[in-house]
């Protein structure tokens, strides 16, 4: 071989190493992009005196709402027939707030925005698309671990009084989703945190995977009749869209968690909406189940989103889809002979299928922001790490840390002050997760 030829030979040899190179770190990429993000740990104060998610699902489970008059130490002093119902769900304790700890002192907490108290930085933004925003910042491997949640808390009646005057309240202060006697929407507060990380990593780490995200998606409902009219168009792209980001057909879905506020427009248009991804062409024998929450919370807003995967990942747990209250007869306002949808009335059993069960959980916006979550039940090995490693988890390696910090730096801090290691941390029901590294 001449040296001439012995060059190209080397060139020819170096160039199909980088290109396998480059194949590889393809590959790598493209994987990351889809990697399964796991809920490790879930928190959330609800109505109702609801302060973890185990209570959260005894709700459920005993088909109870948490509706209750105004609070009287609010300071609400409303003429008659300035709001249109006087029920909501309340957060009795929204006001109590661990100041100290935060380093801010007691007259610049008074004047704080309570929902500022209960969740820091994202309390003003859909839970849903904090999930989302969550999901692709882990993927892109610009974190390692996310909180994801949202807050709200109504210091004044000002959503009771201007919804009223639009005609968009129940006079009994519930919501009926999709039911013939909906009459409108019902407030209440309430706050939810999901921890979040890359499904390898919690199996590195040992972490208990309490659900995974296979897919989401947000948009936006664009030209439509009206600032908080719905778009239906744009509910089926964002379903689809989320759908082709979990690499899913519409018939591997089971149920999903609609956003379903109890309102005569809204209500059917997200019906409709449903039917036309998830229900045509599917087997009547195995329709999609469709309930909401609501009925049981009320409409928490900001925190309604990730009410909803709360529920979910607990349905998915228990192996059971709760009710939908107040649901007698189905709105007439929905052709629901178009597709296999039924609604949840009842109670229903959400048996094993030989595959893992899933979940949508929508979210739309009052200003037009639509998002969609599919949910997945972990694998066995998953949920109970320590019983039967994973496998690309070293089974002769220590278990992971899980510390039970309280956040609180005075002796006595406020009895409903979240705690990490709350009842619900190292049970069935929740998981712990070391502190976020940013």
């Amino acid at each position: 071989m001449t040296g001439t030829e012995a060059t190209v030979v080397a060139a020819l040899r170096a160039s199909v190493k980088e290109n396998t190179k480059l194949r590889r770190l393809n590959r790598e990429l493209t994987d990351a992009a889809h990697e399964p993000i796991a809920i490790v740990a879930m928190g959330c104060r609800f109505p109702g005196g609801i302060a973890s998610p185990d209570e959260l699902w005894r709700l459920l489970a005993a088909g109870d709402d948490a509706l209750v008059p105004f609070p009287d130490d609010r300071g609400w002093d409303l003429p008659e027939g300035a709001s249109a119902t006087a029920r909501g769900g309340f957060l009795h304790d929204a006001a109590d707030f661990d100041a100290a700890f935060f380093g801010i002192s007691p007259r610049e907490a008074l004047a704080m925005d309570p929902q500022q108290r209960l969740l820091l930085d994202t309390a003003c933004s859909a839970s849903l698309v904090t999930l989302h925003l969550a999901a692709q910042a882990l993927r892109r491997g610009e974190c390692d671990l996310a909180l994801a949640g949202g807050a709200t808390v109504m210091a004044t009646p000002t959503a009771f009084v201007e919804f009223s005057k639009q005609g968009g309240l129940a006079p009994d202060g519930r919501c009926k989703p999709f039911d013939a006697s909906a009459d409108g929407t019902g407030f209440s507060e309430g706050v939810g945190v999901l921890v979040v990380e890359r499904l390898c990593d919690a199996r590195r780490n040992g972490h208990r995977v309490l659900a995974v995200i296979r897919g989401s998606a947000v948009n936006s409902d664009g030209a439509s009749n009206g600032l908080t009219a719905p778009n239906g168009p744009s509910q089926q792209r964002v379903i689809r869209a989320a759908l082709a980001d979990a690499g899913l057909r519409p018939e591997d879905i089971d149920a999903v968690e609609a956003h379903g506020t109890g309102t005569t427009l809204g209500d059917p248009i997200e019906a409709q909406a449903v039917i036309s991804v998830y229900g045509r062409g599917r087997a009547p024998e195995r329709p999609l189940w469709l309930g909401s929450s609501k009925s049981n919370l009320g409409h928490s807003q900001a925190a309604a989103g990730v009410a909803g995967v709360i529920k979910m990942v607990l349905a998915m747990r228990h192996g059971t889809l709760p009710a939908t209250l107040h649901l007698k007869e189905p709105t007439p306002h929905v052709d629901w002979s178009r597709g296999a949808v039924s609604l949840l009335a009842t109670a229903t059993p959400w048996p094993e299928t030989g595959r893992a069960r899933r979940a949508g959980v929508s979210s739309f916006g009052v200003s037009g922001t639509n998002a969609h979550v599919l949910l997945e039940e972990p694998d066995p090995r998953d949920r109970d790490p320590d019983r039967d490693p994973a496998p690309d988890r070293d089974p002769d390696a220590a278990p992971a840390p899980q510390p039970h910090p309280s956040p609180a730096r005075s002796p006595t801090p406020p009895a409903s002050t979240p705690r990490t290691g709350s009842p619900t941390c190292g049970s069935p029901a929740a998981s712990t997760a070391p502190p976020p590294r940013s």
